[in-house]
C-alpha cells in the first residue's frame, strides 16, 4: 500500500537487485515485482551479479531515495548522493553509518519521505 501511495504521488521506482544476470533470472524477478506491486509501478529492473556493487547503477539516477537491506549497498547509495534507507534485519544490525536511515517497514520510509516533502 505504501509503495502505491508514493507511486500515486508521482514517485517512480527502479529495482536494482543482486542476483544472477541471465535472462531467465531477470524475467523471473520482473514477474515477481509486478505480481507483488502491480504492473506499471516499477519502471525498470537492473540485475547486478551476486557479489557486485550497485554503485554503477545508482550513479545513473539523480539523487533520490534508495531502499536497501544490505549495508554495503546502502553505502553505495549514500555515496551516489541518494538518501539511503536500510531496512532492519538481523544480518545488518551490527553496521552503522550516520548517512543511512534505518527503518522497519515501508510505513517508516513514507514517514521520512513526508518529512522531506510536507505536501505529500
Amino acid at each position: 500500500d505504501n509503495v502505491h501511495l508514493l507511486h500515486e504521488q508521482g514517485f517512480h521506482f527502479a529495482a536494482i537487485t543482486a542476483c544472477a544476470r541471465d535472462v531467465d533470472t531477470w524475467e523471473g524477478r520482473w514477474k515477481n515485482i509486478n505480481d507483488v506491486f502491480g504492473y506499471g509501478v516499477f519502471d525498470t529492473l537492473h540485475c547486478v551479479g551476486l557479489a557486485e556493487p550497485k554503485a554503477g547503477y545508482l550513479a545513473r539516477y539523480r539523487p533520490t531515495y534508495w531502499v536497501e537491506d544490505k549495508m554495503k549497498h546502502a553505502v553505495d547509495g549514500a555515496n551516489a548522493g541518494h538518501k539511503s534507507f536500510l531496512v532492519n534485519y538481523k544480518h545488518n544490525q551490527k553496521y552503522h553509518d550516520e548517512r543511512i536511515t534505518r527503518v522497519d517497514h515501508w510505513g517508516d520510509i513514507v514517514h521520512h519521505i513526508r518529512l522531506d516533502n510536507p505536501v505529500l
